[in-house]
Formats: C-alpha cells, structure tokens, sequence
C-alpha cells in the first residue's frame, strides 16, 4: 500500500505540471497536505488513544481508498480539475494525520515490548523501500498505460491494509480509564517533548525539513 501510495504521488505530480504547466501550483498540492497535518497532528494522538484503534485504521484506509478511487473514476472520464487534486491532499492529509499515530501505536500492542525495537526498523524498512521501489514502478506503469492506473492501483492496494487490519489478533480498544481532559494531555506532550534535549533537536529538524 505504500508504493501505491508512491505511485499515485508520480502520476498526481506529472498530471498536475502537464495540466497547470506551473510548478507553483505543483507544490500547493504538497502544502494542501502538510497543512492539515500541521494543524491537527498535535490532537492525532490523543484521538489514537480514545478510540478503537482498528476501527480508526479500517476507516481512515478506506477513505483514503475512497479520494483515490473518486480522483482515478474523474481522470478516466476526462473530468478531473486541478480542485479537485487540491481537495484530495487537504481531505488525505487530515485523515494520514490520525492514522499515523493509531497505525503506530498498533505496532506496539500487536508485538510487544521485548520485540519492538525489531518492529520498528521493519515498519520503517517497508516504507523507505517503497520510496525507492514505488516511483519507480508508477514511471513505468505512468509511461505504459498513464496516470489512471497509478491511482487505480493505489486504491485497490488498501484492500491489502483492511484485511490486515482486520487479522490483528491484539486487543486495540482504547484504555478504559480516563485519559483526562484533551487541554491538559496537549500540554503535557509539549513539556514532555520540549524536557527532553534529544526530542526538541528532533522536533525541529523535523519542522525545518517539513516546512522547506
């Protein structure tokens, strides 16, 4: 699902530059979905933390298997308007941003502590080879059959996540004790991030890196 993911970002990228010829209104593609995740990646994890987590996952794959399926059926019929790429990223990038930290708060419930730091590695493995794997696939698919199926493929690769997500044999309920008010624990999580000198060079070369 990654390197559908990929994909479609190769095909979206060059229907884009072809239908704008501006790589001004290119790169407010990428800026539709940061912003959400800017504005609402502070709340992610306290809305991981009160929710069923599988429910969560299996909702925010299939709405993001929906925007791809919905963007791929407009390009087939030659409707598809650069609005409606910009909706897209701002809609997916809403719904990425909490399932991102529900996704990874899975890893940990499903194999525990003692294997977690090879869990970790290989999450992140499987996405960084997808990186390098996945656009290179959807060039080829893109220069063969053209930007359609990239995000045909890309909406069909959830399939594999749900099913997935629906064989986790973990409990993902949310905690049953009261977590506190959503103020108080956003709080907390900047004092915890910013007491910590290795976690606030981490923050901001993440926030350099996302905002260049």
């Amino acid at each position: 699902s990654f390197m559908g993911g990929q994909m479609q970002g190769v095909a979206q990228g060059y229907w884009v530059h072809e239908k704008t010829n501006s790589e001004g209104l290119l790169g407010m593609v990428t800026v539709s979905w940061a912003v959400p995740v800017m504005l609402l990646a502070p709340l992610a994890g306290i809305i991981a933390d009160r929710v069923d987590r599988r429910k969560a996952l299996i909702w925010c794959q299939a709405s993001l298997a929906f925007v791809a399926a919905i963007t791929a059926t407009l390009l087939y019929f030659g409707m598809l308007e650069y609005w409606h790429v910009i909706v897209a990223a701002l809609f997916s990038g809403a719904v990425s941003t909490v399932e991102g930290p529900a996704r990874q708060s899975v890893v940990r419930v499903t194999v525990g502590d003692d294997d977690l730091p090879a869990a970790v590695p290989a999450q992140a493995m499987t996405f960084n080879l997808s990186r390098i794997l996945g656009p290179a696939l959807g060039g080829m698919i893109l220069q063969v059959s053209g930007p359609f199926w990239c995000f045909a493929i890309n909406a069909a690769s959830f399939a594999f996540l749900i099913i997935s997500i629906i064989m986790i044999r973990a409990d993902l309920k949310p905690a049953q004790r009261d977590v506190g008010d959503w103020r108080d624990l956003l709080f907390e999580g900047f004092q915890y991030t910013f007491r910590s000198k290795p976690l606030t060079v981490l923050f901001f070369m993440e926030a350099a890196t996302s905002m260049f």
